[in-house]
């Protein structure tokens, strides 16, 4: 887990270098006969990917943004809806 500055960057490097390397063989997947060959070949980097996109969120907090939102949207459901208020429309 990126638990520093720099580790948050090696992070970032390590992501970037297994999504070009996903975006190649998905390039070349026509090459693999039959398709599961691809899918065999993409799983590691796939799981790689989605790892490391995991401690990047939780350390720039996407988590705890998740749960704030997800508190205030109970809160809202729960409170009563406030009646709608009269505009009064200025005429000049």
């Amino acid at each position: 887990m990126t638990r520093n500055e720099a580790g948050f960057r090696v992070t970032q490097e390590a992501l970037a270098n297994l999504e070009r390397m996903m975006f190649k063989l998905y390039q070349e997947k026509a090459k693999y006969h039959p398709q599961q060959y691809y899918a065999v070949m993409a799983d590691p980097l796939v799981h790689e990917i989605r790892k490391l996109r995991a401690e990047i969120d939780q350390h720039i907090g996407l988590p705890d943004f998740d749960q704030a939102t997800e508190a205030y949207e109970q809160a809202r459901s729960q409170s009563p809806t406030p009646a709608p208020q009269p505009t009064t429309q200025v005429v000049q």
